[in-house]
């Protein structure tokens, strides 16, 4: 009985605290089009935080292959249309390109939600807007990312 206790005692009770977290999270999944198009997912881990992940295609001469992630910081309070609150969110990330360049990224950009039901479930659609500043192996600025996106929220 204790094998069986020091097994999978710990374990459960590291699922069941897990389980709690995320349920208390808000996490959103979808898709992003414009310089950089693909996958994009956003974890807010407390209320006006969060982290994003990004990983898609860019299209210009030097495209390739991009992953990104993003710290953001959500601030509800400064885009009001109509009694609904629109989050306006900026941060500072890291950019991956073509598995060769390293750079920093500051994303600015707002959010659409859009409500399915009375739950917590909901559309976001987003604008944003991204400098990226290259530092390795060369430094340089690209275009800005911009781009068009929708994640649902679960």
């Amino acid at each position: 009985m204790t094998f069986f206790r020091k097994r999978f005692f710990g374990p459960l009770l590291l699922c069941l605290f897990s389980l709690t977290a995320w349920a208390y999270s808000d996490v959103s999944a979808g898709i992003i089009l414009g310089q950089q198009t693909g996958g994009h997912a956003l974890y807010e881990f407390q209320y006006g935080m969060g982290v994003d992940l990004g990983v898609g295609w860019s299209f210009l001469e030097n495209g390739g292959l991009t992953l990104y992630t993003d710290l953001l910081w959500l601030n509800r309070e400064w885009l009001i249309v109509n009694r609904k609150r629109m989050p306006v969110f900026y941060g500072i990330g890291l950019c991956f390109s073509n598995l060769k360049s390293i750079g920093l990224r500051f994303p600015i950009g707002v959010i659409f939600p859009v409500s399915l039901n009375r739950n917590r479930n909901r559309l976001d659609i987003f604008i944003e807007a991204a400098l990226i500043v290259n530092a390795v192996p060369a430094f340089s600025l690209p275009m800005p990312g911009i781009g068009l996106g929708i994640r649902y929220s679960f």
